[in-house]
């Protein structure tokens, strides 16, 4: 049975703004929603499309130096 996807997810790597390559274990996920920011395993923050607010995760955002970037 076919049926019509209704809610879509894309994920893909970030992109350094020095160089546009791949950030390695650095990713953003597109939804429906918004975008949600993961870096290794981890979601860090969310993005809500309709509000304009990103929302960080208390314990997460400051993992690493990098992470907080």
């Amino acid at each position: 049975m076919l049926t019509t996807i209704k809610y879509m997810i894309k994920v893909r790597n970030m992109r350094s703004p020095r160089t546009d390559s791949k950030v390695a274990n650095q990713f953003i996920i597109d939804t429906n929603d918004g975008q949600y920011f993961q870096s290794y395993e981890t979601i860090i923050a969310f993005y809500e499309n309709k509000t304009g607010i990103t929302y960080l995760d208390k314990n997460s955002w400051d993992y690493s130096r990098t992470t907080g970037k």
